[in-house]
């Protein structure tokens, strides 16, 4: 998902609405498809809010605006969240920085989560750093 990500990066596109509905996978070949693009738009340093609320990043909520990678960054750090332990633990739109130590997960998991989940955009890694935490 992330390498797809990328590549419509470096396109020029930001998918802006990252998550689990949106992936598809071909049980066959493994081959991992992302639909949906009614959200995309041209990669931009600031954006105005798109996609689904439950995946922004906080500064979405804060300012009502974005920097499309910084969100791309968070919305993958979510779907991987998700994908390993089956549930969202941010409500009402908050983020909770402890949710990461009530989970049974590795202590590189832990770091890859506070990076991804930075509340400070900048501190966010870029997508092309984050390929290579994996």
């Amino acid at each position: 998902v992330l390498e797809t990500v990328q590549e419509m990066e470096a396109a020029g596109i930001s998918h802006r609405d990252i998550k689990d509905e949106n992936i598809l996978i071909n049980p066959e070949t493994l081959q991992i498809f992302i639909i949906d693009f009614g959200c995309a738009s041209e990669v931009s340093k600031t954006s105005t809010p798109r996609g689904t609320p439950d995946y922004w990043a906080p500064e979405i909520f804060r300012t009502g605006s974005c920097s499309t990678e910084s969100a791309d960054c968070w919305a993958l750090g979510a779907l991987l969240y998700i994908l390993l332990t089956g549930s969202w633990k941010f409500e009402n739109n908050t983020f909770m920085r402890n949710f990461i130590e009530e989970e049974h997960i590795s202590e590189e998991l832990r770091s890859l989560f506070d990076l991804v989940f930075h509340p400070v955009p900048s501190k966010r890694p870029n997508l092309s750093a984050l390929s290579k935490l994996f």
